[in-house]
């Protein structure tokens, strides 16, 4: 499947989105609180290590304190979820690649909070080839099945970019998705030889006899970028100021508490994924970061445009709240 038709695929999925929006819903409409003040926000989420600090604001009553009541439900595939909000979900663990591409589909975004942040210091995606497959260089990828988490979200996105950078001829690349929980599973099978992955589901892969981790691709975009955000529609956000000022406190507040409960955290992690104790106990965790930065965003916006002929006209300045 060509590179520029799986972008088409993704983007006609939001268009339908789109489609069923303008049926009458605008995905906004002022939160109303309970009796005592506490307003409730419907969050969808998957199982990445990225989701932590709000389901630890939500098990150490953080959201509680800042008056919110967090209802959650996961969803493996997030490129899904942005045409649900206002319907289905408040607040959906969202990535630039998905806000710029419902934007320009005419579903309206906003992020609301950062979620992680990858460095040098500490990555968190990963491109990890199978032991069987002989592939020890990103440059080695033309004629293989590669696993993408989301194939027009940010992980796929960064590491089509840096294959196409390494020479790669992306038509030649047969490129599936492949959710966190499926990846080990796949590998293993041999009907994959890559993914692009994160954590939890990179300490799992690492395990396997062999498996390669050829870097973050992320990082081949610049030193320090977050594509892991929470996210709102932009009518939601601006009915709910002071709800979208709370969700961020209470994230604030459990990213200071993960920095000294590693333990508690991690039984927190492991209470969403299901993921047995040695992998959980391996894990390094991302680096949790509450900022969201419109250069960030335009990263990303540029990085479509290179690696996946995206001629969407956004302006990545209406995406940030403005707090």
């Amino acid at each position: 499947m060509s590179l520029r038709t799986r972008v088409a695929a993704g983007l006609l999925a939001t268009a339908l989105g789109a489609t069923l929006a303008a049926c009458g819903e605008d995905g906004g409409g002022k939160a109303q609180a309970d009796a005592n003040g506490v307003v409730t926000v419907r969050i969808a989420h998957n199982s990445n290590a990225a989701v932590l600090p709000v389901r630890v604001a939500a098990a150490q009553g953080f959201f509680k304190k800042h008056g919110i009541n967090a209802q959650f439900t996961q969803v493996e595939d997030t490129a899904t979820l942005p045409p649900a909000l206002g319907k289905s979900f408040d607040v959906v663990l969202s990535a630039p690649t998905l806000e710029i591409t419902a934007s320009a589909h005419h579903i309206p975004m906003r992020v609301i909070s950062g979620a992680t942040v990858d460095t040098k210091e500490n990555p968190t995606v990963s491109v990890i080839a199978s032991g069987a497959s002989g592939v020890t260089d990103i440059s080695q990828l033309n004629g293989k099945n590669f696993g993408s988490l989301s194939p027009t979200g940010t992980s796929g996105i960064a590491a089509d970019l840096w294959m196409k950078k390494s020479g790669v001829d992306l038509d030649k690349v047969n490129i599936f998705l492949v959710t966190g929980p499926q990846q080990v599973d796949q590998m293993k099978a041999g009907r994959v030889d890559a993914v692009v992955t994160v954590a939890p589901f990179s300490s799992q892969l690492m395990a396997l006899p062999g498996s390669k981790n050829l870097g973050d691709p992320y990082l081949q975009m610049a030193p320090r970028i977050s594509g892991i955000n929470w996210a709102s529609s932009r009518d939601w956000a601006a009915s709910n100021p002071q709800t979208v000022k709370n969700f961020t406190a209470a994230v604030d507040d459990a990213i200071a508490w993960i920095g000294t409960h590693d333990a508690e955290a991690r039984k927190v992690l492991q209470s969403y994924t299901q993921l047995p104790d040695q992998a959980i106990a391996s894990l390094k965790l991302p680096t949790y970061e509450s900022a969201v930065r419109q250069s960030d965003l335009d990263r990303w916006l540029d990085a479509m445009k290179e690696a996946g002929d995206f001629q969407g006209d956004v302006d990545t300045s209406q995406l940030v709240d403005k707090k």
